[in-house]
């Protein structure tokens, strides 16, 4: 994204001081989805597979769900939007649900 910045606004692209500075962009985020297991009923998920796609495409943001068997889009929906199907949230920045956390499935550090 900052290479095509740089090349864009500067004719200079090709110098040591310009190479530098496309290599100083911040890694994506990482987004986890978790599996909602508060309530067994529960459906509804934080982004649809849709709005993941778009999040991957315009942010470069990686994207990690937890696996569902009861939520409203099925994980072949979410692998096929770009998103990483992964029982294993502590390698998400950020780890977005919809009903509260229950105390024991918290993971330290997380937001």
């Amino acid at each position: 994204m900052i290479t095509a910045l740089i090349s864009r606004n500067c004719r200079q692209a090709s110098c040591a001081k310009h190479r530098w500075l496309a290599t100083q962009a911040p890694l994506p985020i990482v987004l986890g989805i978790r599996r909602e297991d508060k309530n067994r009923w529960e459906r509804r998920v934080a982004l649809t597979p849709s709005h993941v796609k778009r999040l991957i495409r315009e942010t470069g943001a990686r994207v990690l769900v937890q696996p569902s068997n009861t939520r409203i889009f099925n994980n072949s929906s979410f692998e096929r939007a770009g998103a990483k199907i992964e029982e294993d949230l502590t390698k998400a920045d950020a780890i977005l649900g919809i009903k509260e956390v229950p105390i024991d499935k918290l993971i330290a550090n997380k937001t």
